[in-house]
């Protein structure tokens, strides 16, 4: 019999010991998809337009960030899957309008 798993997985949240301290950054984490694979370094960000998710990310030679992994938001399933783990994030953290409210 196949061991079912939850869809999305948070491990290892880690969050700024106050509001505001990594800046716009709210809280890092791993994500765990279907119980067999893991994406590390993830980040919920408070940005001008609201709370977002960034995936990993390295720096370019020109000093600018890129994404590593990254979901095609065009047909659906990239938003879905965006706000699958939105929706697990906010089982774990109770999040309010701006990252000053953020409630732990």
């Amino acid at each position: 019999m196949q061991k079912k798993y939850d869809p999305i997985e948070i491990l290892n949240l880690k969050k700024p010991e106050t509001p505001g301290k990594w800046g716009k950054v709210v809280a890092i984490f791993d994500l765990k998809i279907m119980g067999f694979m893991e994406i590390k370094g993830c980040k919920y960000i408070d940005g001008e337009k609201g709370f977002f998710l960034a995936f990993p990310s390295n720096k370019g030679k020109d000093d600018k960030f890129y994404n590593t992994i990254w979901t095609d938001d065009r047909d659906g399933i990239g938003l879905a899957f965006r706000q699958d783990v939105e929706n697990a994030l906010s089982n774990q953290i109770d999040f309010d309008i701006t990252q000053e409210e953020v409630v732990w």
